[in-house]
């Protein structure tokens, strides 16, 4: 895995064993993968909550076919293990179609058992009608996020206060840098293993002015209070 460009997340765990176990079974198949620890080395809540560790299972994003075939293959080998409580055997037939056409939102095992229990009811699965249910919601998949306009808010208002208030001009200087950052910069990764940014390129550039706006009134608000102290009596 040479090209990192090429390597994206194809699944997240909080359970070491368990994204190691996915590895060497991926492994053995032919899968070149590898596992990234991404927990924040500092906890802020000194819980040490084993749920705050963040393991990703990561390979190129050509793979994902491949290893979703793998694992369905797996899985239906554990169909008879299912408990009999499981709560898919409580789905009706078309909250098991909707398991497989958001495919994304559920687990290998589900996926496989959703379409055993469809079948086992005499539920015929048009493959071709699928198809295109997923690649529908594979196309509301690719659209911008909309709905987290605050934090272009908060973050135009982070990067002002830089200028003006030395109270939260480091709290100011963080949020806005971070926010713009994330506007500018963040990437989604598709079921198909494609990556492709999460804001559109409006909001983008408006990541890209906070990050400005942030940085000017930093690099100001520092020279000012160094250069004239007697400023801080006003703060």
């Amino acid at each position: 895995m040479n090209d990192l460009r090429k390597i994206v997340t194809y699944r997240r765990f909080t359970d070491h064993v368990e994204a190691d176990e996915l590895v060497a079974f991926l492994s053995q198949h032919g899968i070149e993968c590898r596992v990234k620890n991404n927990t924040l080395i500092f906890d802020v809540t000194f819980s040490n909550n084993p749920l705050n560790t963040d393991l990703h299972v990561e390979m190129r994003g050509s793979d994902f076919a491949k290893a979703d075939l793998i694992i369905q293959t797996e899985m239906e080998k554990d169909l008879k293990d299912a408990p009999a409580d499981y709560y898919l055997f409580s789905f009706s037939e078309e909250e098991l179609y909707e398991v497989l056409v958001q495919r994304d939102k559920w687990s290998a095992f589900d996926f496989v058992l959703a379409k055993k229990l469809l079948a086992d009811r005499g539920r015929a699965i048009d493959v071709s009608q699928l198809k295109e249910l997923q690649n529908r919601r594979l196309e509301e998949l690719k659209q911008p996020e909309t709905d987290d306009q605050w934090m272009v808010y908060l973050g135009y208002a982070s990067a002002l206060s830089t200028f003006f208030n030395w109270s939260l001009y480091f709290i100011g200087f963080t949020l806005g840098l971070t926010i713009g950052i994330v506007l500018m910069y963040r990437y989604k990764t598709l079921p198909t293993g494609a990556r492709m940014r999460v804001y559109e390129n409006k909001r983008r550039k408006h990541g890209l002015v906070i990050v400005i706006l942030t940085l000017l009134g930093f690099a100001l608000t520092l020279i000012v209070f160094q250069v004239f102290p007697v400023f801080e009596l006003f703060y």
